[in-house]
C-alpha cells in the first residue's frame, strides 16, 4: 500500500473489530444491523431493493461521515480506504470524500487482498535467532535488552497480549487471531530481513492467538540460544513477574 497519513475502514463495528489494517480508523458506511438488513434483503429480494434500502440509510449520514473525516484528516493529507473486498462501500465513501475535496483513494481489493498479503508473508524465508529458557529465566527481558542495543526483535506475547505460560493472561483483552496475525505482519514489515530478528522460544499457541504455521516451523528449525537461572533465582522471577 502507498503511504498515507490515514486509513479508514468502512466496514461495519462487528467486521471491523474481527479483524482490520493496523492502525486504521472506523468510519462504517452502513453499522452492524444496517448491514444486516441489506444483506437480508439482498438475499430475499434481489440487489435492486437492497441498493435502493442501502441508498436510504446511508443518505442521512453524509454529512455526519464528512464530519468525522474533518476530526482527523487535512484535505492535503492523502487517505486511504478499504471495505471488504474493494467493492461498493469503498467506492461510495471515496466518492463523498472526493467530493468534499479531500485527496483519498480506495485500496484495491479491500480488506480480503489485504489479509491475502498478510498470510502469504509468513512463507518468506526469515534469519531467526531463539532464545530459549525455562519460565523464569528472563526471556523477555533478555529480548528487551536486545532491542535497547539495536537488535531486531519480534515480541510475539506482546502482539498476542498474553505472557505465554500458564499464568500469563494480562489484563489487556487479547486480539483475535486475525488481528494478531495482521499485527505481526505489520511488526515484519519494520523489519530488515538481512538482518538477525530474534523472538522468544513459544508453544504455537500463546493464549487464545495461534503462531502462523509456516513461521513456527521457521521457529523450531532456527538456532537458539539458551538462558540459565539457579531454581531460587527462577522462582524469585515469576513472583515478580506474575
Amino acid at each position: 500500500m502507498e503511504t498515507v497519513t490515514l486509513v479508514i475502514d468502512v466496514r461495519s463495528e462487528n467486521e471491523f473489530t474481527q479483524g482490520h489494517i493496523p492502525g486504521a480508523l472506523n468510519i462504517p458506511l452502513l453499522n452492524n444491523e444496517e448491514r444486516h438488513i441489506v444483506g437480508s434483503l439482498y438475499k430475499c429480494k434481489g440487489f435492486d431493493e437492497a441498493f435502493s434500502t442501502g441508498i436510504g440509510m446511508v443518505g442521512p449520514k453524509m454529512r455526519p461521515f464528512l464530519n468525522q473525516l474533518s476530526e482527523v484528516a487535512d484535505k492535503k493529507a492523502p487517505v486511504c480506504l478499504y471495505c471488504a473486498r474493494g467493492g461498493m462501500r469503498s467506492q461510495a465513501m471515496c466518492w463523498l470524500f472526493e467530493q468534499a475535496g479531500y485527496c483519498v483513494k480506495a485500496f484495491r481489493g479491500g480488506y480480503k487482498y489485504y489479509r491475502q498479503i498478510v498470510l502469504s508473508s509468513f512463507e518468506k524465508p526469515l534469519p531467526l535467532k531463539i532464545v530459549c529458557g525455562l519460565t523464569g529465566t528472563g526471556k523477555t527481558d533478555y529480548l528487551k535488552e536486545l532491542g535497547l542495543k539495536g537488535e531486531q526483535v519480534i515480541d510475539l506475547e506482546g502482539i498476542a497480549k498474553h505472557r505465554g505460560s500458564a499464568f500469563g493472561a494480562l489484563k489487556e483483552q487479547q486480539p483475535t487471531q486475525e488481528q494478531f496475525e495482521n499485527e505481526l505482519y505489520e511488526q515484519l514489515q519494520t523489519l530488515d530481513l538481512q538482518k538477525t530478528i530474534w523472538v522468544e522460544d513459544e508453544c504455537r499457541v500463546i493464549g487464545k492467538c495461534v503462531i502462523p504455521k509456516e513461521l513456527f516451523e521457521q521457529m523450531i528449525k532456527a538456532p537458539s540460544t539458551v538462558l540459565e537461572n539457579g531454581f531460587e533465582e527462577r522462582i524469585e522471577k515469576i513472583l515478580k513477574d506474575y
